[in-house]
């Protein structure tokens, strides 16, 4: 029995020491695979360490390098000036817009004050004329013949020169309104009379002078339609000349 044991362990020592090897051979089998990545590492680094440095730059690279700087450099100095420029002009168009502005402004301001104040004239030049027209018409009535001075031709045409010599007295004492009172007494009282186109032209000048120029265009008007060619009819004409 102790020989059989004997004999059967004898015969399986052979199997035990081929498994045994077998093993040993895949450990090396797994080491070969990093040792050859090592190798390649290594190899790597050398062919690294054996590259030639490159060379350093040559002068006229450096130069052309520098100059190159220098060009784009002057670049962009050209384009802050014109950066510079264009803010410049478009602050000065910014303030002349501004100023125009302004001055539009007070232009149109004083425009409305002027135009108030016209208006006022105008007012007070609308009430002059109705109240010298009532005046006129007050005159007229007052100056008009009874019917014992229309049988008294030579008194009333002595009045009627009297008023006329009343006109032209009161010019010559700048009393324009009244003067003109008094020339339309004549010129109502004398439709034909010879002082008729010069009474006429008269009245115009005082209105002129008054300042009421539209009512003074007509008497000249009428001077000039009524008697062309007369000496009170050039007149009128060089006066509507200066009337603007």
């Amino acid at each position: 029995m102790k020989m059989n044991r004997i004999v059967v362990c004898l015969l399986s020592i052979p199997a035990v020491v081929g498994c045994l090897k077998t093993r040993a051979d895949l450990r090396a089998e797994n080491r070969e695979p990093a040792q050859a990545e090592q190798q390649q590492i290594l190899v790597a680094q050398r062919q690294q360490q054996q590259r030639p440095a490159p060379p350093p730059p040559t002068p006229q690279y450096q130069e052309d390098t520098f100059e190159q700087l220098r060009n784009l450099s002057g670049r962009i100095d050209v384009v802050e000036n014109q950066l510079t420029q264009l803010n410049a002009v478009n602050a000065g168009e910014k303030d002349s817009v501004t100023k125009t502005k302004r001055e539009l402004d007070q232009k149109f301001v004083a425009y409305e004050e002027a135009l108030k104040k016209l208006e006022s004239q105008v007012q007070l030049l609308s009430e002059d004329l109705a109240k010298m027209r009532e005046e006129m018409a007050a005159a007229a009535a007052a100056s008009a013949p009874t019917p014992k001075d229309k049988n008294k031709p030579g008194k009333t045409k002595k009045n009627n020169n009297a008023a006329y010599e009343e006109g032209e007295s009161l010019i010559g004492q700048k009393k324009w309104r009244e003067a003109i009172i008094a020339f339309e007494d004549y010129r109502k009282a004398n439709p034909k009379g010879k002082h008729y186109a010069d009474a006429t032209y008269k009245i115009g000048v005082c209105m002129q002078e008054v300042g009421m120029r539209a009512e003074a265009k007509l008497f000249y008007d009428e001077v000039i339609s009524k008697f062309p060619g007369s000496k009170e009819a050039k007149k009128a004409a060089y006066r509507l000349k200066t009337i603007k």
